[in-house]
């Protein structure tokens, strides 16, 4: 394994992105710690998203995404497929509530895109996510999907609402074939 980049906010972002990502690897490894901006007190979290860009383009924003999850020990699962991202998880938002009612601790992240440089398949990932605040704590599994058989070359993350808050930090790894 390799670190390939890593990114560091120094202010807000409403977004990361991974750009000219290597196709000398086998797999790729996200690992980060983010938390979001939205101080609205009902918001306590936010979800956050990703998409894969091909061809030195854009990502693609078209609804050609999967996504499945457990969450909590496996006490909730579901999904759903022709969204426009895959949803990793969630985030804590900075700000919102007061006291114990919300700590506005960093998420962790790690997800692995499996196979993304296999023009015989489709891009596949898993990650797993945890967060915690006073109400809502959680671990999550994901699985995700893109509907495209081109290499990867770029990742974004953004979350649902508002933006990463500064101190937010991102690293992609590349794995190589054993």
């Amino acid at each position: 394994i390799e670190a390939i980049a890593t990114t560091y906010l120094e202010s807000d972002a409403a977004s990361v992105e991974f750009t000219s990502i290597p196709s000398s690897y086998e797999h790729l490894q996200l690992r980060f710690t983010a938390r979001g901006t939205d101080t609205t007190a009902a918001t306590y979290y936010t979800s956050l998203n990703l998409q894969f860009g091909t061809g030195g383009g854009a990502v693609d924003t078209g609804t050609n995404y999967a996504r499945h999850y457990m969450l909590q020990a496996g006490l909730v699962a579901g999904g759903n497929a022709g969204i426009n991202q895959i949803w990793l998880g969630t985030i804590e938002n900075a700000g919102s509530g007061t006291g114990t009612d919300h700590v506005g601790l960093y998420a962790v992240q790690l997800v692995e895109i499996l196979d993304y440089t296999n023009t015989n398949k489709n891009t596949t990932l898993v990650g797993l996510n945890g967060r915690h605040d006073y109400w809502s704590p959680e671990v999550r599994l994901n699985s995700g999907f893109w509907d495209n058989t081109g290499a990867v070359d770029r990742i974004k993350l953004a979350p649902y609402t508002g933006s990463f808050v500064r101190g937010s930090e991102f690293t992609i790894y590349g794995v190589k074939d054993s």
